[in-house]
């Protein structure tokens, strides 16, 4: 349905002295995986995420459970990868998300198994495999914002067989490689997946693959 607009070992005192040094090279350069707490609250709360600490610089968020919604005036550091999967979660942007590749080949945000992400501000995605990888029945996409796929090396999005549903609303706006070309396929569309497209979809130099 397209309604809209397409354009294509160690002694005791070092290893205390190693752990304070490992510990202080995580906070700073990111790496952990941060899990949502199953509950329904805002990204910025502390108490919502594993460790008491909210996503930073090159971690990965995990959302498997709950709604997590990050408000109008925030904006994320550029993680590694966001994750979000099952039936009972949804993530909602109302601010920005921001993910970008550090340096292993990772998704920018994978949703499967039902899970929801409703856009209403902006997600920039920069990524060294798939832009958005969608699996599963149920596991829905709506745009009523900008999502920006920036670069990627594979596809900007995937939408795997099971029926996952991408909805880009009236007015609202899909770009992909708007910073690089992608280097597959702007989006990738498989057997049963829905894209509902009532907006504007710009992508640059690279098409769309439905199969």
């Amino acid at each position: 349905n397209q309604s809209g607009i397409l354009t294509s070992s160690l002694s005791f005192p070092k290893f205390f002295l190693f752990l304070f040094f490992f510990t202080a090279s995580v906070s700073s350069f990111g790496r952990a995986t941060m899990f949502w707490d199953g509950s329904t609250g805002n990204w910025n709360d502390a108490s919502k995420w594993s460790g008491g600490v909210v996503p930073g610089q090159g971690d990965v968020a995990s959302i498997q459970g709950g709604t997590c919604t990050i408000q109008l005036s925030t904006s994320t550091p550029n993680l590694k990868k966001v994750s979000i999967k099952n039936s009972n979660t949804k993530l909602i942007v109302n601010g920005t998300l921001n993910t970008f590749e550090f340096g292993s080949v990772t998704i920018g945000i994978k949703m499967e198994s039902g899970a929801l992400i409703e856009n209403n501000g902006t997600i920039n995605i920069s990524s060294e495999k798939d832009g958005l990888h969608m699996i599963g029945e149920n596991t829905s996409f709506t745009n009523n914002g900008l999502l920006d796929i920036k670069d990627t090396n594979k596809r900007g999005i995937y939408m795997a067989p099971g029926g996952p549903v991408f909805t880009n609303n009236a007015g609202k706006t899909v770009k992909i490689g708007s910073l690089a070309a992608v280097a597959n396929e702007g989006i990738r569309i498989r057997n049963d997946a829905i894209f509902n497209n009532f907006g504007i979809v710009q992508i640059i130099n690279v098409g769309i693959n439905i199969n």
